[in-house]
């Protein structure tokens, strides 16, 4: 402001208009760098006093440091004082002193660093045994900017810094920063984490955090052996630990926390969001409203990576707390909008926003509680007082909700027909706004609570029972089923908890599968070196192998991309199945195979159908790759969404008969299916197949097959099959009906898989054809299971990871739906059958917790990575007819 008013002397603002609409100087945040511990009676900070030039080339200074400059104590004058206060932190050493700790702290993020090695140094002189302290420091040039050097070499001398990594990046021609140096030392870093080293990092959050956080992931992902998914986790397990702590400057404090009211809950702006906010924002209406532009999914990504960087934004997704809790915690399914706040650049004041998206939850209260709770947010955590709205003059409902909140309106804007309303918020009002909402900050995601919510409602219909005949018997019926259900499942919990504790790192020591052979590898052996290597699609067919079906996320979400934009070529009908299919053809030659919808979401299998005779679900195709997916099978054939024009991209290029023109899909124009990546030719890459031991009859008269009846019937002819009764192909087949019924798939007949080798390494079982899965949301086919109930094994990675989903934090419809989330056709799948997985995947638990029981504890013969036999093998077809009525 100043700046102009040098430049435009005419300009001459009355003095009581510029005091009101100057923002209040805010309290400024040093990290202490010093240890109370040492010292009790010293505080110190590190801070860069602030000098600069302006635009107009006028010197400026930073105001808070300069401020302290000033305050430096001179000899025979008295002592400054200067006010403070402290604000607790969690950036903290652990609590054992022999732990290792990791710190990275460039420039002044040295700070609260110098306070753990000085804390360290005082236990080490007292004879205490402390652990490793390994800093990472860095600046630009030795001779002007190694802050604190001498204490640190100092420490590095006698022994109580373990190792001393330095780096200046104006120093030597090529410039080195502290996520180099990082990266020179990974299996240093590796080694470290592997024995339990805590990690920190203080200083920029806009570059230098980014980078070693960047830098860190490839550790983990190339020193772990880990692909990108693998690695998010790892990182997230550390989070969660606290493990790794970062005090980086920055404004947004929301990226781990939520804000639970009575009516809403905040959570963060995250990539599962982002295709049903993409959603909300192809409304018009809701554009205009928020003075939005309509943008791609891509740009709609970018945004979000945006609202979690940028230093002057802080967003919430509002989420109705009633659909959360219905939902099992979902913060997907239960969005309803988003609550935002812009910052001035001197973070002094806020601009203020909130939008219900879902008309359904307009109207009742959801805004104003948002509102409430994201004001009292930054109150706390931001200490922002003023807040601004401004709000386009006939959005009535606007306007009423911020005169409630006791904004008032301080401007009008004709140009944009917009009214400007402020409020200076107070502690008062604060408190009362708490009281009102509820308020309480959590860790995110929410979901971690689930276990203690629901514990505390259990305890709460036990000690009221009695008064459930007062509200009515209906009621009081329904209360106690509910009850009844809930005490089950605490049961089921604990049970299965047994199985936390078996011996996983010997567990999980064995491959699944080994002796892998890639295509590339086959076609090299058989054809030579002219392999066709060009196209993404060229590199997704040679990376298939005898152990999965992809082995690179990053290339099929590439390939899937290109399954959705893609011009069409040629359709033709495929022949084979009892059910309607496309072979699409692209313009780049490759193929897909179309399935388009039958049913909607939540139309669910009707009742009088013979199962096999039942429509394909094309949702059930791409959620069944999604769940493939992050249950790490990747035996699926990557599956993506598509809506397609009818008339402009197939009727025209399409060699359908005639007759065919005649179908349901034609009407309307545009039609929503599966685009299913088409296998590679088999004279190029044979496959076989072989049927199922645990095939139904298929029968209209109800005849059973022997599996169905004899309850011995794995252990008496399975393992006496070949090539069940040695090696993988068992659990390999185990793993496949577990799948099947996680999704409620009947339809599993034959198995089919990819013969590259001539030593009878037969290639994975693949998971094709799941259209049939998710058609009945309140029905478990245990009959579908038989496979695990009666051969009684389990691989050690299935049982780990349905485990970790099992138990948290995130739920595995969770898991599921967000990952989901990211298709072009989301939502895929209706709540009920999201909700029907999570109740499955405890059935298949209690199963193996009950096989492990009978086989009186000896977990080995259960959960397992082979098994082998020295019984007489029998033939095939002794098992595939034997049927009664």
């Amino acid at each position: 402001l100043l700046d102009i008013l040098i430049e435009l002397p005419s300009c001459r603002p009355p003095l009581d208009l510029l005091l009101e609409l100057l923002p209040r100087l805010q309290p400024r945040f040093y990290s202490i760098s010093s240890s109370p511990k040492v010292d009790p009676s010293l505080v110190s900070i590190t801070v860069i006093v602030l000098k600069y030039t302006t635009p107009i080339g006028r010197p400026g200074k930073g105001v808070a440091t300069n401020y302290l400059a000033s305050k430096i104590a001179v000899e025979n004058k008295p002592h400054p004082q200067v006010p403070i206060y402290i604000r607790r932190s969690q950036f903290r050493l652990p609590h054992s002193p022999s732990t290792p700790v990791v710190m990275i702290g460039p420039g002044t993020g040295i700070a609260p660093f110098r306070g753990f090695i000085q804390e360290r140094a005082m236990l080490k002189q007292t004879g205490r045994e402390v652990g490793p302290m390994i800093l990472y420091f860095g600046c630009r040039k030795r001779k002007e900017d190694y802050l604190y050097g001498q204490e640190l070499e100092a420490w590095l001398k006698d022994g109580t810094l373990s190792e001393l990594h330095v780096a200046f990046s104006r120093d030597q021609p090529r410039k080195v920063y502290v996520q180099h140096l990082m990266l020179e030392r990974k299996q240093s870093i590796w080694s470290l984490l592997q024995n339990g080293a805590f990690f920190y990092v203080c200083g920029d959050a806009r570059n230098m955090a980014r980078d070693v956080h960047s830098a860190l992931m490839q550790i983990i992902a190339g020193e772990g052996d880990m692909n990108a998914d693998e690695a998010a986790a790892y990182f997230k397990q550390l989070e969660s630990q606290k493990r790794y702590q970062a005090d980086v400057w920055r404004m947004r404090l929301n990226g781990r926390t939520s804000v639970c009211g009575r009516l809403v809950v905040l959570v963060p702006y995250g990539k599962a969001h982002v295709a049903r906010y993409h959603q909300w924002m192809q409304c018009d209406i809701l554009r205009a409203q928020t003075g939005s532009e309509q943008l791609s999914l891509e740009d709609e990504y970018k945004m979000q990576k945006s609202w979690q960087e940028d230093e002057d934004k802080l967003t919430f997704i509002v989420v109705a707390k009633q659909l959360w809790q219905e939902s099992r915690f979902d913060d997907v399914r239960a969005m309803v909008g988003d609550v935002n706040l812009f910052f001035t650049p001197d973070q002094s004041s806020a601009e203020v926003e909130v939008m219900i998206a879902e008309p359904a939850w307009r109207g009742r209260g959801l805004g104003k509680e948002a509102v409430k709770m994201m004001l009292v947010y930054a109150f706390q955590q931001l200490h922002v007082e003023r807040f601004v709205a401004k709000i386009r003059s006939d959005n009535e409902p606007s306007l009423a909700l911020f005169q409630s909140l006791q904004f008032k309106q301080f401007c009008r804007v004709d140009v944009f027909q917009e009214l400007h309303m402020e409020l200076i918020l107070h502690p008062d009002l604060v408190k009362v706004w708490k009281q009102d909402t509820n308020y309480a900050e959590l860790d995110y995601p929410c979901a971690q609570m689930n276990d203690q919510m629901e514990q505390d409602d259990y305890e709460f219909l036990l000690e009221n029972h009695v008064a459930l005949d007062r509200v009515g018997k209906t009621v009081g019926q329904s209360l106690l089923a509910q009850l009844r259900s809930r005490l089950q499942h605490n049961s089921s919990r604990a049970e299965i908890r047994s199985l936390l504790s078996l011996p996983w790192a010997v567990l999980l020591g064995q491959p699944d599968c080994s002796d892998e052979v890639t295509v590339y590898d086959y076609l090299l052996e058989h054809f030579g070196n002219d392999i066709q290597n060009t196209t993404i699609w060229d590199r997704y067919y040679l990376s298939m192998s005898t152990c999965r079906m992809y082995n690179s996320e990053t290339v099929v979400d590439q390939l899937l991309n290109l399954l959705v934009t893609m011009p069409i070529q040629d359709v033709k009908n495929m022949e084979a199945g009892t059910q309607l299919k496309l072979l699409i053809t692209f313009e780049n030659n490759y193929s897909a195979l179309f399935k388009p919808m039958r049913q909607n979401r939540e139309e669910e299998t009707n009742p009088n159908h013979f199962y096999f005779s039942d429509f394909e679900r094309h949702n059930a195709e791409i959620a069944a790759y999604h769940l493939d997916r992050i249950l790490k099978f990747y035996k699926a054939i990557p599956t993506v969404g598509r809506r397609i024009n009818v008339t402009a991209d197939i009727e025209l290029n399409s060699k359908l008969s005639p007759g065919l023109n005649d179908t349901f899909f034609l009407s309307p124009d545009m039609i929503e299916g599966s685009m299913q990546i088409f296998l590679p030719d088999e004279e190029m890459v044979p496959t076989d197949y072989v049927r199922s031991p645990f095939r139904r009859t298929y029968s209209r008269n109800k005849q059973l097959a022997e599996w169905q009846y004899n309850k011995n019937f794995c252990n008496e002819k399975v393992v006496r099959l070949k090539p069940y009764n040695n090696g993988s192909r068992l659990l390999e087949m185990i793993d496949a009906y577990i799948f099947d019924f996680l999704i409620g798939n009947q339809d599993r007949h034959h198995f089919e898989f990819f013969n590259l080798t001539n030593n009878g390494n037969l290639g994975f079982i693949m998971n094709l054809d799941n259209g049939r899965g998710f058609g009945d949301s309140k029905k478990d086919d245990f009959d579908i299971l038989a496979p695990l109930v009666q051969c009684c094994m389990i691989r050690p990675r299935t049982l780990k990871r349905l485990l970790d989903y099992y138990f948290g934090p995130v739920s595995l419809s969770t898991a599921l739906n967000r990952s989901m989330a990211s298709d072009p056709l989301a939502p895929i799948l209706a709540d009920k059958h999201l909700l029907a997985i999570d109740r499955r995947l405890e059935a298949v638990l209690l199963q193996v917790s009950k096989c492990i029981n009978d086989k009186e504890g000896h977990f080995d013969q259960v959960v397992r990575t082979t098994y082998s036999n020295d019984l007489p093998t029998i033939a095939a077809e002794s098992v595939l007819v034997d049927i009664q009525s």
